[in-house]
Formats: C-alpha cells, structure tokens, sequence
C-alpha cells in the first residue's frame, strides 16, 4: 500500500523541492564559469556517490560500475576513453565491478568491456555523461546503439575526442528512455539502466531484467540493429509475452513496465516509518545549506524513490517543480540505498537568461 504524505507534508514538500530547484539556478549564476553564462559537464561535481571534485581543466573523482550479462562478468578489460584526458584500463572483480580514477578528464567518456568470461568476439559499450556509477551490460549497450544510430563497435570507433564531447546529457538520458520503454519491463521502471546501482546477481531487480532479455532474444544482433532505428519499441513487442514470462521466471512476476509488478521490493510502495528528510544540493560544484522538513513517507526501495522524484503528479518530483515557461530538467540519473537517495540532473534555464548547470541532490531520510 503506498503511503502518501499529510496535505501540509505535501505542500512543503512541493515548496522545498522548489525552492531547491532555484537555490541550484542562483549557484550557477554565482558560481564563476567562462562568463557565458552556461556550466558544461567538465564544471559538474558529478552525483554525490563520486566524491569527485572539479576544475576549469577537467573533472577529477572516480568512474564506477558493474559489468554484466546477468552473470557477472569476471575478469573483463575495461577501457574508458574520455572527451579529454588519457585513456584508462581496469579490470572487473570477480563482482563484476570494476573503477578508474580520473583526474583533469573532460566528460563525457565511452566505456567498454571485453575478455573475461566474455566471448572472444564479445564487447559491451556504455557512456558516461557524469562522475559516479556506469554499468556496462546488454541494455547499455542498446542504449549506445540507439544514441549513436549504428553498431556501438561502430559508435565507438567514431567516437574521438572530439565528437564525444558533443554528446549531451539530454541526448543520453532521451536514449535510455526509448530503451526502458521499449523493453517495458517492470524492474526497469523508473531506474537509470546506465547508473543504477546493482549486484550481478540473482535477487537485484536490474539483474533480473538482464537475465530475462538474454533468454528472450538469443539472437542479440537483431535486437541490436532495431535500437539503431525508431522501431524499437514495436520490434520488442512481439516478445512482450515471451519477456514477461521470462521475468517472472526469475521470481520478480509480471506487470509490463508498471511500478507494481510484482518485485520483491513492493512496487512503488513506501517502507511504511514517516521521519525527517534533510535535502542537500550541490550545483555548480557549491554545497547549499541543508533543508530538513519532518513527517516524510520513507521509500521502500529505489523503484519507489527514484518514481516519485521523476513523476510530474508527486509531491517531491523535481521535474514539476520548474515551470515550463522558465526551463527545463534532465534527471541524469537515479539511485536510492539504504535511508539515502541520490540525484543527479542538468538543470536548463531559458528565461529571463539561457543557463545550463549540472547538480546533485541527496536525500537522507531519518
């Protein structure tokens, strides 16, 4: 049962995400830059997880991830190229986790994961627009291949320097959703595919999905070159039968695509404590003074969180709370563990001035 807050919680609620949407504009406009007035990703402190920190030369702080098929993938290389800075190579653990450390790198950078228990001719591909946590799996890489329009071997090839950093958060985050709305799965619902945080294994909601996908379609490639092109969606219907049983198959139910499909997590349900929410933003690599506001619904799990921050009806939706005619919001992405939930975003301004800022926001409830 999903437990919504009081009518006065609500509306302060509405009123502190707002004014934690503007607190991040204000930061911007004082927070220095090349006096253009707009804050590219090499300014970003990436989300709060990185504990990066960032310069006019580049970022510095760490990428992140789990590489994975459903299994994990053990002992894969992983080569991460940047817009700027030197190329890195690591080696996933037996996790499949893996990292490098970045230092005066300019976002964004390609990712990717070969050898290990991969196949010879096996690579997976992801992208990241931001410090913090990227995965490497079968569904990143559809993301690839639907941002850059070809083969991720392909994109990856093309993708310079140069032509990486013209790739945009925006663009990124347009292509995981035609991805994860695509699929239509319910343990993708309202969760970053590329940064969520996940274990390979079989309980993790995101894993499960993984898993479904690779029974479903055995032939890989065809389901690779239909996220190169605009019928994606109506391709994987064919299999949405197929897809749903294969989900429930590993223990997680049916639901395609809704928030109450029947995870183990409850759906988009609440952890059912009502406590105290202490807000920290970061925009423009300044921390704002906290806000902490009483009787808040604790989420159950990250589905729950990360749905109720994104969706327009919620009374903490970060996405309703700019006007349309002022700009706009891109959640870059979502991950909520423990009693801490993490955002990070780019925030758009269109009027009175142009003005684009990256910035985090953390949730610690209590």
């Amino acid at each position: 049962m999903h437990r919504l807050p009081t009518p006065r919680t609500a509306r302060r609620l509405a009123a502190t995400t707002t004014a934690v949407l503007f607190s991040a504009l204000l930061a911007a406009c004082g927070g220095g830059g090349d006096g253009s007035g707009t804050a590219t990703g090499g300014s970003s402190s990436g989300s709060s997880s990185s504990s990066g920190s960032s310069s006019s030369t580049g970022v510095t702080g760490t990428l992140s991830g789990t590489a994975a098929t459903g299994a994990p993938v053990v002992g894969g290389r992983v080569d991460v190229a940047c817009a700027g800075g030197a190329d890195l190579t690591t080696t996933t653990s037996a996790s499949g986790t893996w990292q490098v450390a970045l230092s005066g790198h300019a976002l964004p950078c390609k990712v990717r994961v070969t050898g290990g228990n991969l196949s010879s001719s096996q690579a997976l591909h992801s992208v990241a627009v931001d410090l913090g946590n990227v995965n490497i799996t079968p569904v990143t890489d559809l993301i690839v291949a639907n941002l850059g329009g070809t083969t991720p071997a392909a994109w990856w090839a093309a993708a310079t320097p140069a032509e990486l950093g013209k790739i945009s958060a925006t663009q990124v985050s347009a292509a995981v959703d035609r991805i994860r709305s695509g699929l239509n799965l319910s343990t993708l619902a309202g969760v970053n595919p590329v940064t969520a945080t996940f274990t390979a294994t079989p309980s993790d909601p995101l894993d499960k999905a993984l898993e479904a996908i690779k029974a479903v379609f055995t032939d890989y490639s065809a389901l690779l070159a239909q996220a190169q092109g605009n019928n994606f969606a109506a391709f994987v219907q064919n299999y949405a039968s197929a897809l749903n049983q294969a989900l429930a198959g590993t223990g997680t139910g049916t639901g395609g695509g809704s928030t109450g499909g029947g995870t183990s997590t409850g759906g988009g349900s609440t952890g059912g404590s009502t406590g105290s929410l202490t807000i920290q933003v970061t925009a423009s690599g300044m921390s704002l003074p906290p806000i902490t506001i009483s009787n808040v619904p604790r989420p159950g799990s990250q589905q729950a969180f990360c749905s109720e921050i994104s969706s327009s009806g919620s009374s903490t939706s970060l996405s309703a709370a700019i006007p349309s005619a002022v700009g706009s919001l891109t959640i870059n992405s979502c991950s909520f563990s423990g009693n801490v939930g993490n955002i990070s975003a780019t925030l758009a301004i269109t009027s009175p001035f142009p003005i684009s800022t990256p910035y985090s926001v953390v949730y610690t409830y209590n």
